[in-house]
């Protein structure tokens, strides 16, 4: 389904490869790792412990908050606070789990000044088109995809992508200027809607402080502005990268990377000459690929949330 040119609230159905900035990162990484994730579409098996992750929640709230702005609701407004505190009472009645209270709180005080202090200066005026729009640009061989958190117009009708991004080191201006992801998207955008976007990186500082810090501790707001002409070289590049990597054989790139890898006894099996099949079936599984159910969905049916 097609909600306006270029941007689809559900995945087309397609026997391209479906082509994310993550998946480019993994071949470049390592060939070897790329196949036994996106070639043979494995993960390792077993339960693990899930730990709440912050910074996914904030995001998670943080596209609820510009639905609620794409329907009308002031930037920064009262109204919103409450909306959004009404969302993460229902959430900790959902996860049920009474000791992730203190954890749900340090979100919900980083939210909302994000709401009251962030949000109330960089998004007055603004005309929101998608959040967490879903990204799709076919080529001849390939589909060049992803989600895009925010894509919206500023009160001066300029087009613009936001990338959120949380944790606990600041995003500055080099980080938004080498971000091969907001670059990406900034392209396949380009190439949707025949207009260069201007691209920029949200940051929310979601560690946890003894005392309150400062607005410039908690936030930094870094824009991109990308000519025709560089994204259209980009686009070439991408595309010659994208080409090798369908069609290049999983010949591994050793290294430091591989003290950390989830697949570095096959591999170094594998090495060895042995057969690494049997290593494969007993402490490998197949990987669910789908965007489908929302942090909290998923945390509350984690069978090991702590």
């Amino acid at each position: 389904m097609i909600s306006f040119k270029g941007f689809s609230t559900e995945l087309s159905p397609t026997p391209l490869t479906l082509v994310s900035p993550s998946r480019i990162s993994a071949y470049l990484e390592c060939p070897k790792k790329y196949d036994y994730i996106y070639g043979q579409e494995l993960k390792p098996a077993g339960k693990t412990a899930k730990k709440f992750d912050k910074g996914n929640y904030f995001h998670e709230l943080s596209h609820v908050y510009y639905q609620m702005i794409k329907s009308g609701v002031e930037p920064g407004s009262t109204y919103a606070e409450e909306a959004i505190k009404a969302r993460i009472r229902n959430d900790i009645e959902t996860t049920g789990d009474p000791s992730l209270i203190p954890v749900y709180g340090i979100v919900t005080t980083t939210m909302l000044r994000f709401i009251r202090e962030q949000s109330k200066k960089v998004d007055h005026g603004i005309q929101v088109i998608s959040v967490e729009a879903k990204l799709e640009f076919p080529t001849e061989n390939f589909v060049l995809f992803g989600f895009a958190d925010l894509i919206y117009r500023d009160h001066s009708g300029n087009l613009r992508i936001r990338d959120h991004k949380t944790g606990e080191k600041a995003w500055g201006k080099l980080d938004a200027q080498f971000s091969n992801q907001l670059l990406y998207y900034a392209c396949i955008v380009w190439k949707l809607m025949g207009e260069v976007p201007m691209s920029e990186i949200s940051y929310t500082n979601t560690k946890e402080y003894a005392k309150p810090i400062t607005y410039e501790q908690a936030f930094t707001f870094t824009t991109v502005n990308y000519s025709e002409r560089e994204l259209e070289i980009y686009f070439d590049e991408i595309c010659r990268v994208v080409v090798h990597m369908l069609q290049s054989d999983p010949v591994p790139f050793y290294g430091q990377h591989c003290r950390y890898c989830a697949f570095q006894t096959p591999c170094y099996l594998s090495r060895k000459g042995i057969d690494a099949s049997p290593i494969l079936a007993a402490n490998y599984t197949k990987r669910d690929s789908r965007h489908e159910s929302t942090f909290t969905e998923s945390y509350a049916k984690s069978d090991n949330p702590n």
